[in-house]
């Protein structure tokens, strides 16, 4: 038998509306995971038995049904409309075809350094923490900057993140630079839970350099942030 719980969780939908909401999103996963949340608290499930059911960790569950007691069903939704990055990049493509242009012996390599470098919007992206958590950075600007500041530290030197950019050589390949950034940010944006709770555990820099969690989690990102620039520059390079 399930255990009260001490805050109970907000009917913002009917049970019906909920199970029909649900049916609707069968393709958008994260959604459909938060819904089906929901659902087994809705049920009487507990916040822990609720996200053991839908593969999550207890902090995040918490964080969702935050979310949905304050928002509803809104609240459940990432926070990224997936349009900016593109028209982003757009204006940037403009500004890095004129620099090409001024020579025709560009590498490959150096391609790929100029976009890492000068141009990072669809590098961005490959950030979480800029595809999703809105309202939480805007009220916890030091998390934010605490992550950045880590990442910075760690590139060159301590977890040589930049190593796994200088030594990737995979690619995805690129035929619209707008839809392969927002690819990517789809790619980053399910991190952002467990990243920014791991974050907030401890914004001191040696703290964050120690937390395996989000070494793991950067390199993962860093990587298939690292295919997406490399295919880009392929992409640049040829077209």
């Amino acid at each position: 038998m399930a255990k009260p719980e001490q805050i109970p969780i907000e009917h913002h939908l009917s049970s019906e509306e909920l199970l029909k909401r649900i049916k609707s999103l069968e393709k958008d996963t994260r959604v459909l995971q938060r819904l089906y949340f929901v659902k087994h608290r809705y049920e009487g499930a507990s916040v822990t038995e609720s996200a053991k059911l839908v593969g999550t960790s207890k902090p995040v569950a918490y964080q969702w049904q935050e979310r949905w007691n304050k928002d509803g069903y809104d609240g459940l939704i990432p926070r990224f409309a997936g349009g900016c990055p593109s028209k982003l990049f757009d204006e940037q493509k403009e500004k890095l075809e004129k620099i090409l242009h001024q020579r025709d012996d560009w590498s490959t390599k150096e391609v790929k350094e100029l976009i890492f470098n000068k141009f990072n919007v669809t590098a961005d992206v490959g950030n979480p923490m800029h595809t999703d958590g809105v309202i939480d950075q805007y009220q916890n600007q030091a998390a934010h900057m605490a992550y950045e500041l880590h990442v910075s530290n760690s590139w060159s030197s301590g977890h040589c993140y930049n190593n796994i950019v200088k030594s990737n050589i995979a690619y995805k390949t690129v035929t619209d630079p707008g839809v392969a950034t927002q690819n990517l940010a789809k790619f980053s944006n399910p991190y952002y839970d467990t990243l920014w709770l791991e974050v907030n555990k401890g914004m001191h820099q040696d703290t964050l350099y120690q937390n395996a969690n989000i070494k793991y989690m950067t390199q993962v990102l860093v990587s298939q942030t690292s295919k997406y620039v490399n295919g880009l520059a392929y992409y640049l390079k040829n077209s």
